[in-house]
C-alpha cells in the first residue's frame, strides 16, 4: 500500500461506527420467513452505504472517527481516494478539531462546510 498525500483535504472528524454490526446491535426483531430475514440484511446494508455516500459527497478526504471503521467502509473509502482511520482518541480528534477547524460530528446527515477542518497537506507515514 502507498502511503497517500493530500494537499489542501477537508477533514472530517466523527464519533460514529462505520460498521454493519452497529446498525444489528441497535434492533431486536422476530422473523418467521427468508425474505423478511434478506429484507432486514439488505437495509442495513442500505443504511451503511447511505452513510458512507454521504460522507464522500461532502468532500472530505481524510475521515477520522472514534468509534470503529469495519473493512467495508474502509474498502469503500479507498476505492475513492479517501483516508479513514477509526478508533482515533477524543484527545486525538479534540487536536485535530482545534488545529484543523470544523466539529466532531455524531451524525453524517446534513455535513456542512462548517462541520469540516481543513488542513494544508496531510501525509500518511
Amino acid at each position: 500500500m502507498q502511503p497517500k498525500t493530500y494537499k489542501s483535504p477537508r477533514v472530517l472528524c466523527l464519533n460514529i461506527e462505520l460498521e454493519l454490526k452497529a446498525e444489528r446491535d441497535n434492533a431486536e426483531c422476530r422473523i418467521d420467513n427468508v425474505k423478511d430475514y434478506q429484507d432486514i440484511v439488505d437495509a442495513e446494508w442500505n443504511i451503511l452505504y447511505e452513510k458512507l455516500d454521504k460522507m464522500v459527497q461532502s468532500g472530505a478526504k481524510i475521515i477520522l472517527s472514534r468509534l470503529p471503521i469495519g473493512d467495508v467502509a474502509t474498502q469503500y473509502f479507498a476505492d475513492r481516494d479517501v483516508f479513514c482511520a477509526g478508533r482515533v482518541t477524543q484527545e486525538d480528534l479534540n487536536r485535530t478539531v482545534k488545529a484543523c477547524g470544523g466539529t466532531i460530528l455524531a451524525t453524517v446527515n446534513n455535513i456542512r462546510e462548517a462541520d469540516m477542518g481543513h488542513c494544508e497537506l496531510f501525509e500518511e507515514i
